[in-house]
C-alpha cells in the first residue's frame, strides 16, 4: 500500500511586534553548535526550530530528550509552539501548501509611473489594456486594487521582491 502525505497548515498574518518580541527572545539564548548525547532516541516524536533571517537560515532538530546544552532551544520551542496553538486556534487548517487568494495592491500617489512599472503591472488580469494617465489617476485615488482575484501564494512569493522594487505594497488574502 502506497501512503500518500498529507499536508495541512494554517496561514496567519502576525503583529510586528510579536515577531520582534521572538527574535529578540531568540537572540538572547547561547548554546554549542554541537550538542553531547548519552543516549538513543527511538520515540518517534521530532521537532523542528527553524531560523531563518534573510540569508542566512539555523535549523535545531531534536526528539523530546534534548541535549541539555540546547534546554533553552528547546524551552523556546514548546513556548512558541504553546502560542501558535493559542493564536491559530479558531483558525482553519488548509489541505494544500499552494492555495488561491486575492492579491490586493495599494497605490500611493507618489509612485513613479515608468515603462518598466507599466510592463510589470500588465501581467496582471486587468491591466493589460490600461495606459500611463488611467494607471497614474488609479494610483493618485490611493484606493485598494484587486490585481488577480485567484493568485496563488507561492507565485506572490516568488514576486514580492518585484512589488519592493517598484515601492508597490501589495497583500495577499485568502
Amino acid at each position: 500500500m502506497l501512503l500518500t502525505p498529507t499536508i495541512k497548515y494554517k496561514l496567519r498574518k502576525m503583529e510586528k511586534g510579536y515577531s520582534e518580541s521572538v527574535i529578540k527572545c531568540l537572540s538572547n539564548i547561547s548554546i554549542p553548535i554541537i550538542a553531547k548525547r548519552d543516549y538513543g532516541v527511538c520515540d518517534g516524536v521530532y521537532y523542528e526550530l527553524i531560523i531563518n533571517n534573510i540569508g542566512s537560515t539555523l535549523e535545531f532538530s531534536f526528539s523530546q530528550a534534548v541535549p541539555e546544552q540546547w534546554k533553552d532551544v528547546w524551552d523556546m520551542t514548546k513556548r512558541l509552539m504553546g502560542e501558535f496553538d493559542s493564536i491559530l486556534i479558531n483558525e482553519e487548517y488548509l489541505d494544500s501548501i499552494c492555495h488561491n487568494g486575492r492579491l490586493w495592491l495599494e497605490p500611493t500617489s507618489n509612485i513613479k509611473i515608468t515603462r518598466e512599472l507599466m510592463n510589470f503591472l500588465k501581467q496582471f488580469a486587468g491591466f493589460s489594456g490600461y495606459n500611463v494617465i488611467k494607471i497614474s489617476e488609479m494610483f493618485k485615488s490611493e484606493k485598494p486594487v484587486l490585481l488577480e482575484a485567484n493568485y496563488d501564494y507561492f507565485h506572490y512569493r516568488s514576486i514580492q521582491s518585484e512589488f519592493i522594487k517598484y515601492g508597490l505594497k501589495v497583500e495577499f488574502f485568502t
